[in-house]
């Protein structure tokens, strides 16, 4: 179910994707990439179609690609770059906005922000329970929450965050 807050957050984020393609357009291509959602499929689904989007787009186009996803998707950005590091030589940044990168909520946090933000702890523990495989993986696995792995690996890449 959205809410008014979540309606505002989606229609920012389309104004910024536009705007972001304005800027670009006639010097970069750009490809918005969709992936399957849970609990149609469940991780690492999501990262799998991703990474074979990103081999495709390496081999066709010889440049650096930037990547830049919102939320989960900033998170599955920042798992493309930890689990493929020989992808990561291709990349030539990472703009990650609001990045979901810690997939255990932190009820302190929560509770200081429940007045400005618009996901309630259970809408997030929701959300995780249909997106990993049922007792298969845990929250702390790094590709789940990039929080938790070794962010040296990222060195050579540079990261945006918003």
């Amino acid at each position: 179910m959205f809410t008014g807050v979540a309606i505002r957050y989606a229609r920012c984020c389309l104004r910024a994707n536009l705007r972001i393609a304005e800027t670009a357009a006639g010097r970069h291509v750009i490809y918005s990439l969709d992936y399957t959602l849970a609990p149609e499929r469940r991780f690492p689904a999501q990262l799998d179609e991703l990474v074979a989007a990103l081999e495709y787009l390496i081999a066709t186009f010889n440049r650096p690609i930037i990547l830049l996803g919102d939320s989960a998707g900033a998170a599955l950005a920042l798992s493309i770059l930890l689990s493929h590091p020989r992808l990561a030589g291709h990349v030539g940044a990472a703009v990650l906005i609001s990045p979901w990168v810690d997939a255990k909520p932190v009820p302190m946090s929560y509770a200081e922000n429940r007045k400005t933000d618009f996901v309630e702890v259970d809408q997030l523990i929701g959300h995780m329970d249909r997106y990993l495989p049922v007792g298969a993986v845990t929250v702390q696995r790094p590709l789940v929450s990039p929080t938790h792995a070794d962010l040296r690996l990222l060195a050579g890449t540079p990261i945006f965050v918003h």
